[in-house]
């Protein structure tokens, strides 16, 4: 894989770029979890979601969301089967979710709505694939 300087999960390990450009990767069973304050813990999209993503070319998929967020900022990972990606940059206003993430086969633009505890709404990819995702929480802590 190209060094993109994007932040990947793959395998079960957690890997991103480094700033001198080598990667840098950590299994996760040799990670050591951090409380999340509280402030975190009480925003209401922080923690752990499992949902689908529809509309991809090799059919819909179960997607794993690992969420954190800090007022209107949103940091996380969405995994699929095949991989996953960090987001790199996301924005939480007005129950209105909009998350930007580059990965080795594109760019993509998540558009969501939190609605009863619910995450739910399209993706569009630079390669005009597009679809629909959606996402429950599971757990209100974080693995990442």
């Amino acid at each position: 894989m190209e060094n993109s300087g994007d932040s990947l999960l793959d395998g079960g390990g957690f890997g991103e770029v480094t700033d001198d450009g080598r990667r840098f990767f950590a299994l996760e069973e040799s990670l050591t979890a951090i409380p999340v304050s509280q402030h975190v813990r009480a925003s209401p999209l922080t923690g752990t979601r499992e949902g689908f993503m529809r509309g991809l070319p090799g059919g819909d998929a179960r997607c794993t969301l690992y969420l954190r967020q800090k007022t209107e900022k949103i940091t996380g990972v969405l995994v699929l089967p095949v991989g996953g990606a960090a987001f790199n940059s996301s924005t939480f206003q007005n129950n209105a979710l909009v998350i930007h993430r580059n990965t080795p086969v594109g760019k993509f633009l998540f558009n969501g709505e939190y609605k009863g505890g619910a995450l739910s709404g399209t993706w569009s990819a630079d390669n005009a694939l597009k679809g629909t995702w959606n996402g429950k929480k599971i757990a209100t802590d974080n693995r990442y």
